[in-house]
């Protein structure tokens, strides 16, 4: 497990394509907090079987509560494509509608895509056949560096924070 510390002028530039873990209790002074690269794969695992049961919609971005768990699109826009095969990207004219068709179904994929350098994505597949795409690649980012946040949830549902993971 290699840790590295968090920058206290929160850059993490340079960093490629990899996904960060913040370890260690939320304080005011980031520098007490460590930063552990792990695969995109291994967070997104404990969405696998758990109940997409709420989409928020909070001014600039977009989450997904699944298991208690919570995937937030927070510089990029999602996209949907329904079971039809229609695709929406948020905030297009009935992506709202199409994001909340994801609503009480139960995830049966998440993962890492990468078709290429231009299509970096987390996929997230439902047993009613929707898809939701949140892209990762700088190139679709539309506010920050930060494309993507997973913030599991404990045993009683609590969200642990210092536990989350940053694309």
């Amino acid at each position: 497990m290699r840790r590295a510390r968090l920058p206290t002028n929160g850059d993490l530039t340079g960093h490629g394509r990899r996904v960060f873990q913040l370890h260690g209790r939320q304080q005011h002074v980031p520098a007490r907090n460590t930063l552990r690269c792990v695969d995109g794969n291994e967070a997104l695992s404990i969405l696998q079987g758990g109940h997409l049961d709420t989409v928020s919609f909070v001014m600039d971005y977009v989450e997904v509560r699944i298991g208690y768990s919570v995937l937030r699109s927070q510089c990029s826009h999602p996209k949907v494509r329904l079971s039809d095969g229609s695709i929406y990207e948020f905030p297009e004219d009935g992506s709202r509608d199409a994001l909340c068709s994801l609503i009480d179904s139960n995830v049966v994929a998440a993962s890492e895509v990468e078709a290429d350098t231009d299509d970096w994505r987390i996929e997230v597949r439902t047993d009613k056949g929707h898809v939701l795409a949140i892209p990762l690649g700088s190139e679709r980012r539309v506010g920050g560096p930060e494309a993507a946040h997973l913030v599991p949830a404990d045993a009683s549902g609590r969200l642990e924070v210092s536990e989350m993971w940053i694309w």
